[in-house]
């Protein structure tokens, strides 16, 4: 009894926790390649489906031609897939991670002009807003918003 009622304290601790951590990108040519764009997002932010997906339209990536060769592809394709995380509810395998409802509901109180400081410009450009991202660290203590003190976030 004395281990479940320590076990159910240390659950609501970690349920009230402001604290988001995800597991850092250690794939090298993810790293390359993605990264020659964009953030490398962890590969925990989308379900295999929606990986999938992105990955089989390289040639239409977000609006870029974002082909790769075909081993680069494979290796990619496997890395996030088999990093994914399949229970995020996403029953569309919605490809935009903005557009998740989790993410919606972190990003809800950022208005449409702080999103249009010239160093935001998009809810995708994490870094922005959090330094450590591509560490995986998506810490509500560690957010710095352009434009913003902490006091008028």
């Amino acid at each position: 009894m004395k281990n479940l009622i320590i076990a159910l304290l240390l659950l609501c601790v970690n349920l009230n926790s402001d604290e988001i951590k995800m597991p850092k990108t250690t794939n090298l040519t993810f790293q390359k390649e993605c990264k020659s764009c964009h953030m490398a997002f962890q590969p925990t932010l989308l379900n295999s489906n929606s990986w999938i997906k992105v990955m089989d339209n390289l040639k239409e990536h977000f609006g870029t031609d974002a082909s790769l060769d075909q081993q680069e592809t494979k290796i990619i394709k496997d890395y996030l897939v088999n990093n994914s995380k399949n229970n995020i509810k996403n029953v569309t395998n919605e490809i935009y991670i903005t557009k998740l409802p989790w993410f919606t509901r972190q990003h809800r109180r950022i208005s449409e002009k702080t999103i249009a400081h010239p160093s935001i410009k998009t809810l995708s450009n994490c870094v922005a807003c959090h330094k450590n991202a591509e560490k995986g660290n998506y810490d509500e203590d560690e957010i710095k918003i352009p434009g913003k003190s902490w006091s008028n976030r």
